[in-house]
């Protein structure tokens, strides 16, 4: 059965759609940034050489005699994984079970590189379609970074996923709370807490337009108080609110953690993570919110064509695949009631 079919219409919503579509427009641009790179003049009439297969013998026999060809073909790091990294399976399909949906690869169930079934909750069904788009666009060689949706489910399985206790059920693991330690230290350094006021131009403009109103919006959110510095030295945001913020990450499940800790690492910025994973930002408004200090430079110097453009995608797939992994099925059709 189709992916597509399992899904009831009532997820098709407009923030679905707009995730999506970031995520899918950003792969988009970014394969065909990497298609134009690697792309080669078409040939003369002459009919293209058929493609030789590396058998294990020989590739053996020519790593162990020196020799840089197989077959009359050079060996490189594409050819070998084109070899180990190919893609094996024929069709793509999801199903219900009691524990929750699995990802079939043909009959195989997808499990994580920790070994464990990939099994994502009966009320995360949009994840488990987009994570099965992933893999059906997976056409020759398998690409990790064409898989943003399955990275993420497997570093909330593998890693941050709740462990048994002896005194009572399951508590956090401890990655997850080296985890919120190791982000809460981008809170001192946070990209928008530290802003250029000397000047009058783009940068200053854009500060105004992008950050300031996050940070109003942390403040009014949570009562807190958040400093805006113009300087490295003392930079550190007061203890209450350090805290209050610590306290907020580390009661996020395995699998909004699992978001928020790619969203923090990808904008540099605790809290225009906390914006994005709490519904304060979409991704568009925490893409360009992220990309501040490149804009200005680019209003003054102009862009650097297949740098600016192709960093700026990445973000949106980054983030896009953020706001995807966050969609709860039951809360969204709760919402449309």
């Amino acid at each position: 059965m189709s992916p597509i079919s399992l899904l009831p219409r009532s997820l098709l919503l407009r923030s679905t759609i707009s995730s999506a579509s970031s995520l899918f427009s950003a792969s988009r641009s970014l394969s065909i940034t990497s298609s134009k790179r690697t792309s080669t003049p078409p040939s003369s009439s002459s009919p293209s050489p058929a493609k030789p297969v590396y058998t294990p013998l020989a590739t053996a026999k020519a790593q162990a005699d020196g020799a840089a060809k197989v077959d009359g073909v050079v060996l490189s790091e594409t050819n070998k994984a084109e070899k180990t990294y190919g893609r094996f399976w024929k069709a793509v399909n999801i199903k219900h079970t009691p524990e929750g949906i699995q990802i079939l690869l043909d009959a195989r169930p997808l499990r994580t590189p920790g070994g464990k079934p990939l099994l994502i909750p009966s009320n995360r069904a949009p994840v488990a379609f987009l994570i099965a788009n992933e893999w059906e666009n997976q056409k020759q060689i398998l690409k990790n970074h064409a898989l943003p949706m399955t990275s993420l489910a497997t570093r909330a399985l593998d890693s941050l996923a709740p462990t048994a206790t002896s005194s009572e059920g399951l508590g956090q693991s401890k990655t997850h709370s080296e985890v919120c330690a190791a982000l809460l230290r981008y809170l001192g350094t946070d990209t928008i807490c530290f802003q250029e006021v000397r000047q009058h131009g783009d940068l200053v403009k854009l500060q105004e337009e992008r950050w300031d109103p996050v940070l109003d919006w942390v403040r009014e959110e949570y009562g807190l108080e958040v400093k805006v510095h113009d300087s490295l030295f003392s930079s550190r945001q007061p203890p209450a609110t350090t805290a209050k913020l610590a306290e907020i990450i580390s009661n996020y499940s395995s699998w909004k953690l699992a978001a928020f800790e790619r969203a923090v690492y990808t904008t540099k910025s605790f809290l225009l993570a906390l914006a994005l994973v709490e519904g304060r930002l979409t991704v568009e408004e925490a893409s360009l919110a992220s990309h501040v200090e490149v804009d200005s430079q680019i209003r003054l110097w102009g862009e650097v064509e297949d740098t600016h453009d192709v960093d700026f995608q990445d973000v949106r797939r980054q983030l896009g695949s953020v706001k995807c992994f966050l969609i709860d099925s039951d809360a969204t059709e709760s919402n449309a009631a």
